[in-house]
C-alpha cells in the first residue's frame, strides 16, 4: 500500500507542478548612528506583502519579508540581504516570478552606489563599502536570475541619510540609476522580461503622506495593484501600473508641495510584465489543465489498478509470511522463557536440597564432637578414680615393720643432728674470749 500511495503521489506532482512566484521585500525605518529615520518604509512592505498574497496569486511562504525589528536570518543587515538574493537567485527556475522590493535609504559616492542596511555605517568610505549593499552586486545578483519575470521596486529617496547633519533632501541621481542595469539574457523558449521601477526620476525625491500612512509612491502603486489600473480582463501589467502610478503622484506632488516627483520605469526583454493576472480567466484555464491532469491521472490510476492486483496478493503472501513468522518466533520465545524458568526451579531446588543435606551434616558433627567430648570426660572421671584407688591400696600394703624401722633411722639422724647442734654449739661458746679481771689500786 505505501509503494502504492508513493507512485500515485510522483505521477500527480509531477503533472501538476506549476510556475511559482517569490518576492524580497526590504523595509527599513530606523538605522543606527547619525543616519536620519524614515517612517513609512515598513508600512510600505509589509502592505505590499499583503497585496502580493490576495491580488497577485503569491503564496506567503514564498515571500521574504525584512524589515527593523526582525531578527536572525530575516534581519534586513547587508550580509542577510544579499545572502537572501542570492539564495532566491540559484533557486528559481525559468517559468517563475521574481519581485525584488527595497524601501529605505540609498547614497551614493564616487565608486559605487549603495543601499544602506540596518547595520549600515557611512562615516567613512572604507565602513560604508563593508556595510552596504553595493547596488552593482545586486544588479548582477538580480542578472543572473533565470525567472520568466523579475521586477525591481526602488523607493530608496525621501530623505538625506545625513539629513540631521546636513538638513538636505535626498535626490535620485544619474549616477545611481546607471549604476543599477539588469542584463539577462533570454531564449527563444521563455523570454526574460525585466523591469525596473522607480519611486521618483533624477533629481527628484520621493515624499511621504503621513494622513495615509505610507510613502505616495507605495500608496499609489498599491491602490493601481488593488484594482485601479485592472484591464477588462483583470489584468495589471506593470506598464500599466506605471503610468498610472506616475500620473497619481505627480498630480499629488504638484497639488500638496508644489514639487516634482515623477515615477519612472526601465523595461527590458519584452513588452508586458503581468503583475496581477485576469483572476476568472485563470481559474478557468486552471481548471481546464486540472480536467486534463485529472484524466491523464484516472488513466494511470486504472493502469496502476490493473497491476495491483498482482501487487496486493504478493503483499498479502508476504503479511501473510510476517504474520507466521511472528507467530513462531512468540512461540519460540515463550518456549525459551519456560526452559530458562524451569532451569532457574530446578538450580533454587538444588540451592536447597544442598543447604538442608549441609544443615544435617553440620548438626551431626555437632553431636558427634559433644559424645567424644563426654566419652573423654568419662574417661578423665574413670582415671581419676583408679588413680585414688591405687593410691590407697599403696598406703595399705606400707609393713608396719618398715614403719617402725623408718621412725628409728629418723630418730637417730634426729640425734645425731643434736648431737652435732651441741657440739657445735659448745664449740661456738668455748671460742668466745673469756674477760679479764682489771687491777684496782687502792687509794691513797
Amino acid at each position: 500500500m505505501t509503494r502504492r500511495l508513493c507512485l500515485l503521489f510522483f505521477l500527480l506532482s509531477s503533472t501538476l507542478a506549476v510556475a511559482e512566484k517569490y518576492a524580497l521585500l526590504v523595509g527599513i525605518n530606523d538605522y543606527p548612528n547619525d543616519i536620519s529615520p524614515l517612517r513609512y518604509c515598513v508600512a510600505d512592505v509589509v502592505a505590499f506583502r499583503d497585496t502580493l498574497v490576495n491580488v497577485s496569486s503569491f503564496k506567503k511562504g514564498n515571500i521574504f519579508l525584512m524589515t527593523d525589528g526582525m531578527e536572525g536570518q530575516m534581519e534586513p543587515t547587508n550580509i542577510n540581504i544579499v545572502k537572501r538574493l542570492s539564495i532566491l537567485a540559484q533557486q528559481i527556475k525559468s517559468s517563475d516570478t521574481l519581485v525584488f522590493y527595497f524601501s529605505g535609504h540609498c547614497i551614493v559616492n564616487d565608486s559605487d552606489s549603495f543601499l544602506l542596511a540596518a547595520n549600515s555605517d557611512t562615516t567613512t568610505q572604507d565602513t560604508l563599502e563593508m556595510s552596504g549593499v553595493s547596488l552593482d552586486r545586486v544588479s548582477k545578483i538580480l542578472s543572473s536570475v533565470k525567472a520568466h519575470q523579475l521586477l525591481t521596486v526602488i523607493d530608496a529617496c525621501r530623505y538625506s541619510p545625513e539629513a540631521s547633519r546636513s538638513g538636505e533632501d535626498s535626490v535620485l541621481t544619474d549616477e545611481f540609476s546607471k549604476g543599477f542595469k539588469i542584463r539577462r539574457n533570454s531564449s527563444d523558449r521563455q523570454p526574460r522580461v525585466s523591469a525596473t521601477l522607480y519611486a521618483c526620476s533624477i533629481g527628484e525625491r520621493a515624499y511621504e503622506w503621513s494622513e495615509k500612512g505610507h510613502g505616495v509612491f507605495s500608496y499609489y502603486l498599491l491602490k493601481g495593484m488593488n484594482g485601479g489600473v485592472a484591464d477588462s480582463q483583470g489584468q495589471v501589467t506593470v506598464t500599466d501600473l506605471a503610468e498610472y502610478t506616475q500620473s497619481k503622484v505627480m498630480d499629488w506632488a504638484k497639488t500638496y508641495r508644489n514639487k516634482r516627483q515623477t515615477p519612472w520605469l526601465s523595461l527590458q526583454g519584452g513588452t508586458k510584465l503581468i503583475l496581477v493576472e485576469n483572476r476568472l480567466a485563470m481559474v478557468k484555464a486552471e481548471r481546464r489543465r486540472l480536467e486534463s491532469e485529472l484524466a491523464k491521472t484516472k488513466q494511470q490510476l486504472d493502469q496502476a489498478q490493473k497491476a495491483d492486483g498482482a501487487l496486493s496478493r504478493i503483499e498479502d503472501i508476504q503479511r501473510k509470511t510476517e504474520l507466521q513468522e511472528k507467530v513462531r518466533q512468540a512461540k519460540a520465545t515463550k518456549e525459551l522463557d519456560r526452559q530458562r524458568e524451569e532451569t532457574a526451579r530446578q538450580e533454587r531446588k538444588e540451592v536447597t536440597r544442598q543447604q538442608r543435606e549441609k544443615s544435617i551434616k553440620q548438626a551431626a558433627n555437632r553431636e558427634q564432637i559433644r559424645r567424644e567430648r563426654a566419652e573423654i570426660e568419662r574417661k578423665k572421671q574413670q582415671l581419676e578414680a583408679e588413680r585414688q584407688k591405687l593410691q590407697a591400696q599403696q598406703l595399705e600394703s606400707i609393713d608396719i615393720s618398715q614403719l617402725l624401722q623408718k621412725a628409728k633411722e629418723l630418730q637417730d639422724k634426729i640425734n645425731g643432728v643434736g648431737l652435732e647442734v651441741r657440739a657445735e654449739v659448745n664449740h661456738q661458746i668455748g671460742a668466745i674470749p673469756k674477760p679479764q679481771k682489771s687491777q684496782v689500786n687502792p687509794q691513797d
